[in-house]
């Protein structure tokens, strides 16, 4: 009976160390798994980190942009020193001797030549911030697809997960480009808006003048006939 009961306790001590071998495997296996996981998704989070500093760096880069072009135009604009100095000549009656009526209206049709080159400087800023958004697209382009080829080298998602995960970000920037077009299109409308104002102004002014220039010619008609 006694070498029955060692046989069976060597058999039980053998299967007792295939378990527990068996466990640590498993053990060293899920450990391996997990370290794996956690390093996949360290490098997930660094890809998806390092992609949204660089679009903030480009969005950044635009808006500067646009804001040194937008005050550069508006202190252009602001002068109107050119303008006035077309009107000097109808400023005083002692100009009017030498005037006749087609310098007074020369005098409009330059006036209207500024503000024609006023109005090409607010398109050319509308022109310079579609350019700009145009390559900031490009841009955000190349890096989504460059970042997406990186995230899937990763695996820490799924090619499903990540495809769902980048074309929600890009659905972010695409709604940030679409307020920015409309900012630049109500930009360019006030613009437009003010200098049509302006010139309105301005050919009310001119035509104060011509009054008094017709005024003064007719003063001299009759000066002549005394």
């Amino acid at each position: 009976m006694s070498e029955v009961q060692e046989v069976r306790a060597l058999i039980a001590a053998g299967s007792s160390t295939s378990r527990l071998q068996k466990e640590g495997n498993m053990i060293r296996q899920f450990s391996v798994t997990y370290q794996l996981q956690e390093l996949r998704k360290q490098k997930h989070q660094k890809a998806i980190d390092f992609l949204e500093n660089e679009m903030e760096k480009l969005n950044k880069n635009m808006l500067e942009k646009a804001d040194t072009n937008s005050r550069l135009l508006a202190n252009k604009l602001c002068n109107l020193e050119v303008i006035y100095a077309l009107f000097e000549k109808l400023q005083e009656k002692k100009n009017f001797v030498n005037m006749n009526q087609e310098d007074v209206h020369n005098i409009w049709s330059d006036v209207t030549l500024q503000f024609k080159i006023r109005k090409e400087w607010i398109t050319d800023l509308d022109n310079m911030l579609t350019e700009s958004e145009r390559n900031y697209t490009k841009q955000v382009r190349q890096l989504f697809k460059e970042n997406y080829t990186i995230l899937n080298s990763i695996a820490h998602m799924n090619p499903h997960q990540t495809h769902w995960l980048m074309d929600t970000k890009a659905q972010e920037v695409n709604k940030q480009i679409l307020n920015g077009r409309r900012t630049f299109a109500d930009l360019k409308l006030k613009l437009l808006t003010s200098e049509v104002e302006l010139e309105k102004q301005q050919h009310n002014k001119w035509k104060r003048h011509q009054y008094n220039w017709q005024g003064f010619r007719i003063e001299q008609a009759v000066e002549k006939f005394k």
